[in-house]
């Protein structure tokens, strides 16, 4: 699905023709994906540098 919609630059609604399902779970399941890449991402990098995690976390900290 994701490579449908950014390697071929598919549209939602050609991707969900091309698929055989509905816009919406195109939408839900690309929304889903990308969620788990990001989280996956913001893991990665603290088990690789715990020390700029620490200073992401204080930043958030004093922007609130």
């Amino acid at each position: 699905m994701l490579t449908l919609l950014f390697y071929e630059k598919l549209t939602p609604t050609e991707t969900a023709r091309a698929l055989g399902c509905s816009v919406r779970d195109v939408v839900r399941s690309v929304e889903s994906r990308l969620e788990k890449l990001s989280r996956s991402a913001r893991l990665s990098l603290v088990v690789r540098n715990p020390r700029a995690a620490a200073q992401s976390g204080e930043a958030r900290r004093r922007a609130a």
